[in-house]
């Protein structure tokens, strides 16, 4: 189970109010926005959707599932217009669902605040259909926004590589890699980019096939 002072700091309605007033940069969105109008017609789960960004995209969706923490994340997410929502604690496996139930997961800055994420993305693997897809978004340890920062809510801290190895391990390929709005799935570039992560906000976005 997640730790008492973990549930605490999540069901903080102050911080609440700061996430809601934060703005994405729109060169983010403007990709993820794309790369989401794909699975419009597929069965859909969101997991952890936080203050519910992404809702204006997944809302058209075939059918569309939203697992949550805290009775906060909930009340928030349906004022926003979220309809079937599950509460589940992330960290108790497995997962309320049946193999095989949904053709796109979203999976968005979660990982970094779960005990294990193999055990998360394994589960992840489990409930997806053939050929569904995982949209995976992680913290990327060797930019500028986690030099100095020491977030006590988060349990790892990789770069972009250690997260590629753990998705591989957990049986996913992965068709494309984003970095906050940026196409990158060239390992030459990403090779001679990695030197200049620490002075830019490059976290990947990770296009994943069952």
């Amino acid at each position: 189970m997640i730790e008492n002072k973990n549930i605490s700091f999540y069901e903080n309605e102050e911080l609440w109010t700061i996430q809601l007033n934060t703005k994405t940069p729109e060169h983010m969105w403007s990709v993820l926005a794309e790369e989401l109008k794909t699975y419009l017609n597929w069965d859909s789960l969101e997991i952890w959707s936080w203050t519910g960004v992404y809702y204006e995209y997944l809302k058209n969706s075939k059918s569309l599932t939203s697992i949550e923490l805290t009775d906060v994340n909930i009340k928030h997410l349906k004022a926003k217009g979220y309809n079937n929502i599950i509460k589940h604690d992330l960290n108790n496996y497995p997962y309320p669902f049946e193999d095989n139930s949904f053709d796109f997961i979203l999976f968005s800055h979660v990982l970094e605040h779960l005990y294990s994420p193999v055990l998360a993305l394994t589960e992840c693997h489990r409930i997806l259909k053939p050929g569904g897809i995982l949209l995976l978004g992680v913290p990327n340890c060797d930019t500028k926004i986690y030099n100095n920062w020491d977030f006590e809510w988060h349990y790892y801290a990789m770069n972009y590589k250690w997260w590629e190895y753990i998705i591989k391990k957990t049986w996913f390929n992965i068709n494309k890699t984003y970095f906050n709005g940026l196409l990158s799935s060239n390992k030459t570039y990403l090779k001679l980019m990695q030197p200049f992560f620490k002075f830019l906000w490059l976290d990947p976005w990770f296009i994943c096939k069952k």
